[in-house]
């Protein structure tokens, strides 16, 4: 299943911490816009003070700003990490004339990974990811042809993945690499649509973290939307571990806008993988101004 970065949904599972053993709890998880929390199911005990105390402390003490580097689950989602996960105060009740307690443990989640275990958000364990960005297609090849003829029109199209360009970034030490893909769907009384679907797939040459991955997703952002003259926007980042893949969720701050063709800049597409790579190359203290102009013009 593939996951928006602002995906909304709920599920249940059980939950961990990553590599601790035994304390496995069972609850639900929820996404709205990307944002992720998961509640642990209830707890019930009766006739123990010291549980009594520890629920009435809980309820009132402020949120865990430490937290834990990763809470992992299985869900019927799949597998799922909460990275940074920070725990919420108590929700549950301690009724001391009958010596009855109700407690439930919660956590939110900024940053969630959705189908992969790991250790912490700055664990370099990944291999490469996929961003796949709105609005970018009108830049790019469609992965169709089109052949007039005197019934009209016919358009096939291909299976094949079409590259578009390729560049290598010595500053990232990674290699980046523009592709298109036919996607679409096929519906009975509305018929075949047929989009294109581009993604931008970034291999670097030694396993990175999240935080590196997501980080150069808003650079893209950044660049594409400069290139577009309207704002372009990360719908779907998904991350490779070996054989294994995952998708990342997060909130993020959307800004709807139309593309207008008078604003973008025309050249040819590996023009833009060129330019695309000396825009990777800009060092990290010049990387501020990038940030505030676009930031403010986004």
């Amino acid at each position: 299943k593939r996951f928006r970065i602002d995906s909304t949904f709920k599920t249940f599972g059980g939950f961990w911490e990553y590599k601790s053993s035994g304390e496995e709890f069972t609850g639900s998880i929820s996404s709205r816009r990307g944002t992720v929390e998961l509640r642990g199911s209830p707890e019930y005990a009766k006739g123990d003070p010291e549980a009594m105390r520890a629920v009435l402390a809980e309820s009132l003490s402020l949120p865990d700003l430490q937290g834990s580097t990763a809470i992992c689950g299985f869900t019927k989602m799949n597998r799922c990490t909460l990275l940074n996960p920070l725990r919420l105060a108590g929700d549950g009740l301690a009724h001391f004339p009958s010596m009855q307690k109700v407690n439930r443990s919660q956590y939110r989640a900024m940053r969630t990974v959705m189908g992969l275990h790991i250790e912490s958000s700055d664990a370099a364990v990944l291999d490469g990811a996929a961003f796949y960005l709105t609005k970018i297609h009108h830049l790019l090849p469609s992965p169709w042809r089109t052949k007039l003829t005197n019934e009209g029109a016919e358009h096939s199209v291909t299976n094949q993945v079409q590259d578009v360009f390729r560049c290598r970034s010595e500053y990232l030490g990674a290699e980046v690499a523009c592709e298109v893909l036919a996607g679409g769907s096929n519906r009975l009384k509305k018929g075949v649509k047929i989009k294109p679907v581009p993604r931008i797939l970034v291999t670097p040459h030694s396993p990175q973290s999240v935080d590196w991955f997501t980080a150069l997703a808003f650079r893209l952002e950044n660049f594409f939307s400069l290139v577009l003259g309207t704002s372009a926007e990360i719908s779907h980042v998904q991350l490779f571990q070996g054989e294994e893949h995952g998708w990342v969720l997060q909130k993020v701050i959307r800004r709807k806008e139309k593309v207008d063709n008078r604003t973008w800049v025309r050249c040819a597409p590996g023009e833009i993988g060129s330019a695309l790579e000396r825009w990777l190359s800009v060092p990290k203290d010049d990387q501020l101004v990038e940030l505030t102009l676009l930031g403010s013009l986004r």
